[in-house]
């Protein structure tokens, strides 16, 4: 049985996938999955990430991360739930997408991660600000 965690993420990259990533689509999705988006969420992101990108065909993985990526990019603007909580799971968001997207493989789309990164971490609430 999927845990609702794995179904929300699932049913999200679905939505985000046959949206092509459009916020009016997504962001009442969000809105009515805010329990979804905890703290917990940044580590069950990327360990459901790691073992579902494990199994697919190259294509299958870029396209998912794509689909993270995307989530990633909607979750910074989105204007809901704990901002904090929010910045945290884009951060995890983008790490694991560069997982699929190495520099050498796939130089845009990796410096559009890092561009995207280094954003996030000038923007972090968490932790010591000159370390972020």
């Amino acid at each position: 049985m999927l845990s609702s965690t794995t179904a929300f993420l699932e049913e999200l990259f679905l939505k985000i996938r046959e949206s092509d990533a459009e916020p009016t689509i997504i962001y009442p999705f969000l809105k009515r999955h805010l329990v979804q988006l905890t703290d917990d969420l940044p580590t069950f992101l990327d360990n459901w990430a790691s073992s579902t990108l494990s199994v697919l065909t190259c294509e299958q993985q870029e396209r998912l991360a794509k689909d993270i990526n995307n989530f990633s990019m909607l979750l910074r603007s989105f204007p809901f739930g704990n901002q904090s909580t929010n910045h945290e799971i884009v951060i995890s968001g983008y790490h694991t997408a560069e997982k699929v997207f190495p520099k050498l493989n796939f130089p845009e789309d990796w410096a559009s991660l890092q561009n995207n990164l280094a954003v996030a971490y000038c923007n972090r609430a968490a932790g010591d600000r000159a370390e972020n």
